[in-house]
């Protein structure tokens, strides 16, 4: 019997190779981002040949701070693509929270929109070691680098490692518990799985003639994972972006006619 390991990078591979033309769309941002499957596959490929050149090695955590939009998805498939651990950090946190979440989850590099980061200053990113410090916008302070010239300056990684499918791919700190935040990871295996299930027609139903658009943050629980299964069903995405609102949600749901919303 044949033996395939259940990771995030397969399901991204084959969106690429079957859902090749379907859309991903980052709305948020102005004018909105379009790309397909394919093309953010090759975009995942280069940034992941980025982390590889700035040391990132399997375990290693790469943390992010943003909103939901097409460069924090191609983080959700090329950190783990590498046998790194994508540590999704809750923008929602006070100061003193996030350099604690941070530090805990050891992180040496971070991708951010910096005006998110306001309550976290460069000498207090220095004590934590982050020394890598990556704009997910198109602003790029001083001292950081811009996420477009890192995959620019990158060829694409043409194979990926082979991962044991029960390493950790995923990093969330709990917000509704008792105490402070928790680290809970999820494993390639387990993304997979849940994938699978919610799927399924007892669960969200989802299929490629679904546009899907996460309201729910992209650092809350893998925003329920309706990432995964836009890419395991080949469904249309549809990604937020930055500082959504209601009326900006209202509108999307008609501009791109959403057959399936969560929020949370």
């Amino acid at each position: 019997m044949m033996r395939y390991p259940l990771t995030t990078t397969h399901l991204l591979e084959r969106a690429a190779r079957i859902f090749g033309r379907k859309r991903v769309v980052s709305a948020g941002e102005r004018p909105s981002v379009a790309h397909t499957w394919s093309e953010l596959e090759g975009r995942v490929r280069r940034l992941a040949a980025a982390l590889v050149d700035h040391g990132v090695r399997p375990g290693d955590r790469v943390a992010t701070f943003g909103w939901n939009t097409h460069r924090h998805l191609e983080l959700y498939f090329a950190a783990p693509a590498i046998g790194a651990v994508l540590h999704t950090v809750n923008v929602r946190l006070s100061g003193p929270q996030i350099e604690e979440v941070i530090g805990h989850g050891g992180a040496h590099i971070l991708f951010a929109e910096p005006e998110l980061l306001e309550r976290v200053d460069d000498a207090a990113l220095d004590a934590l070691d982050v020394r890598v410090r990556v704009s997910l916008s198109d602003r790029v302070p001083s001292g950081w680098r811009s996420y477009e010239s890192l995959l620019d300056a990158s060829a694409p990684l043409e194979v990926y490692p082979s991962l044991d499918e029960d390493s950790a791919a995923g990093l969330c700190y709990t917000s509704g518990t008792t105490g402070e935040p928790k680290g809970v990871r999820y494993s390639h295996r387990a993304i997979v799985l849940h994938t699978f299930a919610i799927c399924l027609p007892d669960g969200f139903g989802l299929g490629e003639r679904d546009v899907i658009l996460p309201a729910v943050p992209m650092f809350h629980a893998n925003a329920w994972g309706l990432a995964h299964a836009a890419a395991m069903t080949g469904a249309t995405l549809v990604l937020p972006g930055v500082h959504p609102d209601a009326p900006r949600l209202a509108a999307l749901l008609e501009e791109e006619q959403v057959t399936f919303a969560a929020g949370v």
